[in-house]
């Protein structure tokens, strides 16, 4: 088994996590934005992070645009949660 990543776009990157499940996937995702919430240089830099996730059915079609387009829908969710904390 392995895993893959790479950048998408001028400031995304997608992990692509074979043969995971989906809350494996979540909890990936969590340890990698807490381990760069925690990077002093990042904090001293302002730098923050949203991930969305989401999962591939073995047996559904293989819509890589679409599973894409659903993990930046949850990306977009989760910098909204971000923007609306920071204004409150």
């Amino acid at each position: 088994s392995y895993d893959a990543i790479g950048r998408w776009g001028d400031d995304t990157f997608l992990i692509l996590l074979f043969g995971a499940h989906a809350s494996y996937a979540q909890r990936t995702a969590e340890r990698i934005r807490r381990s760069l919430d925690d990077h002093p240089v990042l904090q001293a830099s302002g730098v923050t992070m949203s991930i969305g996730v989401n999962a591939f059915v073995p047996g559904g079609r293989a819509d890589v645009p679409g599973l894409v387009r659903v993990a930046e829908a949850a990306f977009r969710a989760a910098t909204d949660a971000v923007a609306a904390d920071n204004a409150a």
